[in-house]
């Protein structure tokens, strides 16, 4: 009987996969018209087939969803790094390095202390919460991006902020996990693993992107050649996690070489063409775009599931939400005075608060922590917190881009330059 049960879940399981691709796309649609996220649809599923229904759990999956959340991250980077260009770089790097360190740390230091008197948690744990949702989600921001009418420039700048915040959030987040089980980490080792972590990762996704390049002519020759370029991304970014630094830096890195080197050469005498360094292709970057849009789709569901009943009220995250579109609209404000050339561009990016990956492996690992106080409770807190910013942000986007809404902000807010 069993065995009969077990064949009987593999035809609905097959229906149930292949009817989530269908309406993912039935989503992206919507969002496209409506500019309602696909992403928020699909944590809805999970949610009525995991917490509500019960019909799966998070443990169902065994390793495959923790390998799921590292994969869709490692290739939604990688495909914005190789939308980056080196002139977009120059331009929007160092605004965008300012606007994640003020987004963050101005953040980090609001939610720490309003954890810390709204819940009376030890600091340590203040601090943890405030680090893993002071920076947005790059799966949930990127998508939104492409479809915007917002400024190429502007645009650039916070993608590079959601992947750096992103990185930054993950490795402070740690750095506090080791503080808590060794309770001996000082101040100067934290500051020096940030810098390796991130300059290390740049640099092995750089080197990895220059190889890669000189061999991707012969790579084509093969035989389905266009499932290599994304294994080298696991890869590279699976070992870059070993070492301990930043697997999302160096995912963005390998990107931004693969779509520019190739432009870059041209302008330069080379050795050969044989050995001249290619770029991705307009049919690699379709296919790349496909597998960003089907891991995106499992990752997002998968994070419903992973909720709990408890964490669809909580009050307590419903005041961190408030408070973080109130500091990133202050930041945004001061931060990007040159970028900003209308009450509306101003609106959406200060509306850009949404919690995803990041802060759902950090919410799994402060739960498994048992040095951190609260731990069950803080994943409960930071799961609430990724869905209702998920939504916040789909419902103040929809309403700046479509309605008037932006106007409150025109003339003493956001003023055109």
């Amino acid at each position: 009987m069993q065995n009969q049960e077990d064949a009987l879940s593999v035809p609905a399981m097959l229906v149930a996969v292949g009817g989530l691709v269908f309406l993912a796309h039935l989503f992206q649609f919507v969002f496209q018209r409506f500019r309602v996220p696909d992403t928020l649809w699909l944590i809805g599923i999970g949610l009525v087939a995991g917490p509500l229904t019960q019909f799966v759990k998070p443990e169902d999956f065994g390793i495959v969803g923790p390998a799921l959340t590292a994969i869709a991250l490692a290739v939604i980077l990688f495909e914005a790094g190789i939308e980056l260009r080196v002139r977009d770089l120059k331009t929007a790097l160092r605004g965008a390095v300012m606007l994640t360190l003020a987004v963050y740390l101005a953040s980090l230091v609001s939610v720490m202390l309003l954890v810390r008197f709204l819940t009376g948690y030890p600091w340590i744990t203040a601090v943890f919460v405030g680090a893993v949702v002071a920076t947005p989600s790059p799966p949930v921001i990127l998508p939104m991006l492409r479809n915007s009418g917002i400024p190429r420039n502007l645009r650039v700048t916070v993608i590079l902020e959601s992947a750096l915040g992103e990185a930054l959030g993950l490795v402070i987040a740690l750095a506090i996990l080791r503080l808590a089980a060794s309770d001996a980490m000082m101040p100067g080792h934290l500051i020096g693993g940030l810098l390796s972590s991130f300059i290390v990762a740049a640099v092995i996704g750089l080197v990895a992107g220059i190889g890669w390049a000189l061999v991707l002519k012969q790579v084509r020759e093969l035989k389905h050649p266009m499932i290599l370029t994304p294994s080298l991304v696991f890869i590279v970014v699976g070992l870059t996690d070993y070492l301990e630094f930043s697997g999302p830096v160096s995912a963005l890195a390998l990107g931004f070489v693969l779509g520019n080197l190739g432009g870059i050469a041209r302008k330069f005498k080379w050795a050969g063409d044989e050995v001249a360094p290619a770029r991705v292709e307009k049919i690699e970057m379709e296919f790349i775009g496909e597998l960003v849009f089907l891991l995106k789709t499992f990752f997002f569901v998968f994070l419903g599931i992973s909720m709990r009943p408890a964490d669809l009220w909580s009050p307590t995250a419903f005041t961190i939400i408030g408070l973080l579109l109130l500091v990133r609209f202050v930041v945004v404000r001061f931060s990007l005075p040159g970028s900003i050339s209308s009450a509306a561009d101003g609106a959406i990016v200060g509306s850009l608060i949404p919690k995803g990956l990041a802060a759902a492996v950090m919410a799994a690992a402060a739960a498994s922590e048992p040095d951190l106080p609260h731990g069950d409770d803080v994943e409960n807190l930071i799961y609430a917190i990724i869905f209702y910013s998920i939504a916040t942000t789909a419902l103040l986007v929809f309403l700046f881009e479509k309605t008037q809404a932006h106007r409150v902000f025109s003339g003493w807010w956001f003023r055109p330059n």
